[in-house]
């Protein structure tokens, strides 16, 4: 801390492993005190993989207080590791102000390198207005690889934020691809943070999604050991919608299956949480689907007994 460029001297003297443990970070200090310094420093440093990820941390820090002249060195120096740069860059310029931020895009060439940089712009975005980078990044093509990237990074923050919100957007818009990319991750956070709220959106949703809401949030308890609880907030919902969501998981877990027998065993049997006012609910919709096969169904049955 006392003197960068000294330690960045002596560690050009260390092994090669040292070395590539210290680089990025004496990298990123380097270019905050001495940018100058450190594109020289870099420039001495012989080509490799850990020569280039060092070269993305001098950009990352540099950016914080010149972007342009970052934009400038990454275009001229660097080989690899343009992907992280140009997302410290982005970073940087959204902390900035988003115009700044967006204009990058002109320069940033098609591809992983400009998906990135629009997932991480919304990212920054969205902590700050949800709302506007959202309608940003909707006006993006539909085929935009980054736009799906972008709606992803979107969804994290929304959910941290305003899992309400969130939540409405997924309902009003059920066959957006959005609403598909990002149900899971709305499910999730309503099982972990708010139970209640989470089944009571379920109930407001139809057709599709609220059958794959349902078996999320029955997926999710199994996972998390939370079948109980799962259980008495549904006993307290109107016997309609209890009786929805019982049909809707029997009949998902005829419909869904896991990969490893262990674990599709523990699903099946997992019914058997069903309280016995509405096993008769869950056999009915087993008996009625047309998915899954008779020893399935014969497993899932029993396990209602």
């Amino acid at each position: 801390k006392r003197d960068v460029s000294a330690a960045a001297e002596w560690l050009k003297s260390r092994p090669a492993d040292q070395q590539r443990e210290f680089w990025s970070r004496m990298a990123s200090r380097f270019a905050e005190v001495d940018p100058v310094a450190a594109s020289a420093w870099f420039q001495e440093m012989p080509p490799s993989a850990v020569r280039e990820e060092a070269g993305a941390e001098i950009v990352r820090a540099w950016a914080k207080k010149n972007p342009s002249a970052a934009l400038e060195w990454l275009q001229n120096n660097l080989q690899g590791g343009r992907s992280r740069a140009y997302e410290g860059l982005a970073g940087a310029l959204a902390e900035k102000g988003i115009e700044s931020a967006k204009a990058l895009l002109d320069v940033v060439p098609p591809g992983a390198q400009r998906d990135s940089v629009v997932g991480i712009l919304v990212e920054k975005w969205a902590e700050t207005e949800v709302k506007p980078a959202l309608t940003w990044a909707l006006s993006l093509p539909e085929d935009d690889p980054g736009r799906r990237n972008a709606m992803q990074r979107l969804f994290n923050v929304w959910v941290r934020k305003d899992l309400a919100g969130a939540a409405a957007h997924i309902r009003d818009n059920p066959d957006s691809p959005e609403a598909k990319d990002n149900f899971p991750t709305v499910t999730n956070n309503f099982a972990r943070k708010d139970l209640s709220g989470g089944l009571a959106w379920a109930a407001t949703l139809s057709g599709n999604s609220q059958r794959e809401a349902h078996l999320e949030f029955f997926q999710t308890a199994i996972g998390r050991k939370q079948l109980p609880e799962v259980v008495a907030v549904m006993e307290k919902m109107p016997v309609p919608q209890q009786q929805a969501m019982v049909g809707n998981i029997a009949a998902g877990v005829l419909n869904s299956r896991y990969d490893n027998a262990e674990a599709d065993a523990k699903f099946v049997n997992s019914l058997q949480h069903v309280p016995a006012s509405l096993r008769e609910v869950a056999r009915g919709a087993i008996q009625k689907s047309a998915n899954g096969s008779p020893e399935r169904k014969e497993a899932a049955l029993k396990a209602l007994k």
